[in-house]
């Protein structure tokens, strides 16, 4: 079920992988997934923010310089064959003793996560279906 103002575009974005790697420890009650994904975008296009399934709110794209990286960047970007490629890594923090975050306000989607990004000045939105791994589990200490 997506129900989005502009529709997915199979030429612009093509999604390579998805993984997820589940996480737990440091402090009490804290756990999470690490979720990894890549994907083209044509060099005119630039990601903006990702929405993960079952969360409250949209997570920024924020990009790095793969030779000189940049501190709370969470995505690389690499140029082949006159597209962009992207690896963008998420880490999904909850607390078991935190309040509930705002209620979603955006897109409904069926999928893993929907990556929104711009093209000409355009909002677009590319649907990262289903996980193609799932990483074994990590615990900290």
């Amino acid at each position: 079920m997506v129900t989005l103002s502009h529709p997915l575009s199979a030429r612009q974005f093509t999604a390579l992988s998805a993984t997820c790697c589940k996480w737990s420890g440091g402090i009490a009650g804290m756990h999470g997934d690490i979720y990894t994904f890549v994907f083209l975008l044509p060099q005119s296009c630039a990601p903006d923010s990702v929405w993960i399934s079952g969360e409250k709110q949209a997570i920024p794209i924020v990009l790095t310089d793969v030779r000189s990286p940049q501190p709370g960047a969470n995505a690389k970007r690499y140029f082949v064959n006159g597209r962009a490629r992207y690896e963008l890594t998420i880490k999904v923090t909850r607390d078991s003793y935190a309040m509930s975050p705002p209620q979603n306000s955006g897109p409904p989607f069926n999928g893993i996560a929907l990556i929104t990004y711009k093209c000409n000045g355009k909002a677009r939105y590319g649907l990262i279906k289903k996980l193609t791994k799932t990483l074994p589990p990590l615990g900290y200490p």
